[in-house]
Parts: structure tokens; C-alpha cells; sequence
């Protein structure tokens, strides 16, 4: 079995493990913040310092946890749950808060409520002309959103330009898994050349193998 063949449940013990170095080392409180370290760190190669820069959970988040802005200056908004159980659903009322954070974002209604990290991710935001945004809903266990999350969504976006300006994706522990080691395989970056030998010229060999026949 190869580890791209590994069964759900030793993944998500494999990412709890990994998730409990990583608290040890950045002396992380919340069981929540190992999957949003362990997932900057191992699918976006984020360093320590990008990591601590977008974070932003943690009391008056609003339901968003991390905010990232790319290149192309698409805004990325992350909210993470770590349950226990692989089979725990992705809960409606966590769609809620995400709905609710966005709306007061979108509306600058924020500034009151919203934590400092929080604020400063905002202001970041105001400060340039996204071009599109893309909410990630990241869990560690298997789940589906459900079909009236996702009727909450689409009754949200819809009234922000539609998805081809403000998209979502859920990230389940298959996704999770998938694009991990997608991303670890060891590859082969350079061509492999075969030298062809040369030949040995027996006839002028110092060690004449015929003699004595």
C-alpha cells in the first residue's frame, strides 16, 4: 500500500500527529489552529511568518480565520473546523457565521466586532481592487456542505457579482489528502541520460583469454 492508497482514518491520525508537533512547537492552545498551521504549511509551503500574518482566529473572527491575498489579488477568505470523528458533517450554523462575517465585512459594518488581526486584513483589503474572492471551507473529516449550505451560498454570492467574482470550495479530509501528496510525491525534476560504454578492444587486451585454449 502506497501512501497515496491510505485509508481516511490513518491520514486523519497522520495529520493529528503532525498537528500535535506543531502545537508543541508554536505553542498552539486551540485544536483548531493545528489544521490551519498544518495546512499552510504543508499545501501552501507557507513560512512561519506568512502564516502568523493572515492569521486571524480567535475571538470576534467572525467566523473567517485566516485571510490571504495572492498575487493575482484574489482574496481568499479560510474558515477551518477540526472535528474528532471523519464522519462529523459540516455543520449549517458554521455557514451562518461565515455569511454573517462576510456580510458585515462587505458592508465595512465590522470594525467594531471584528478582532485586531481581523481589522488589519480588512484594511488590507480596502487598500487594493481585488479581483475576485474565494471562500475556503476546510475540514479534517469527510463531509458534503449539504444541500441547504449550499443554497445559503449560492443565495449569498449570487447577490455579489455571481461565482465567476466570489466563489467557494469545500476542502474535505479527501481533498485534504488528495492534494498533500499530490504535492509530496517525490518527482523526478531533471532527464535521466543513458551513456552508452564503449566497447572493450579484446584484441589488444593485456589479459589474452584465448591463451592456453
Amino acid at each position: 500500500m502506497t501512501q497515496s492508497e491510505m485509508p481516511l482514518h490513518l491520514f486523519k491520525e497522520q495529520l493529528n500527529n503532525e498537528g500535535d508537533k506543531l502545537a508543541r512547537d508554536q505553542d498552539l492552545e486551540e485544536i483548531g489552529h493545528r489544521l490551519i498551521w498544518w495546512y499552510f504549511k504543508n499545501i501552501k509551503n507557507y513560512s512561519i511568518d506568512k502564516i502568523n500574518e493572515i492569521f486571524c482566529d480567535g475571538y470576534g473572527d467572525l467566523g473567517i480565520d485566516a485571510i490571504d491575498i495572492d498575487s493575482d489579488k484574489c482574496v481568499h477568505f479560510y474558515q477551518f473546523k477540526n472535528p474528532e470523528s471523519i464522519d462529523k458533517p459540516f455543520e449549517g450554523g458554521n455557514i451562518d457565521k461565515v455569511i454573517t462575517g462576510l456580510n458585515l465585512i462587505i458592508s465595512k459594518r465590522y470594525s467594531e466586532v471584528a478582532n485586531e488581526d481581523l481589522r488589519g486584513r480588512i484594511d488590507e483589503i480596502i487598500q487594493i481592487v481585488p479581483t475576485s474572492y474565494l471562500l475556503h471551507l476546510v475540514v479534517s473529516s469527510n463531509t458534503t456542505l449539504g444541500d441547504e449550505a449550499e443554497t445559503k451560498l449560492k443565495s449569498f454570492f449570487s447577490g455579489l457579482g455571481g461565482r465567476d467574482y466570489f466563489d467557494w470550495q469545500l476542502e474535505n479530509l479527501k481533498w485534504l489528502w488528495d492534494t498533500f501528496y499530490t504535492k509530496h510525491l517525490p518527482t523526478v525534476d531533471e532527464q535521466i541520460l543513458f551513456k552508452a560504454l564503449t566497447p572493450l578492444n579484446w584484441g589488444t587486451s593485456s589479459c589474452d583469454l584465448t591463451n592456453g585454449y
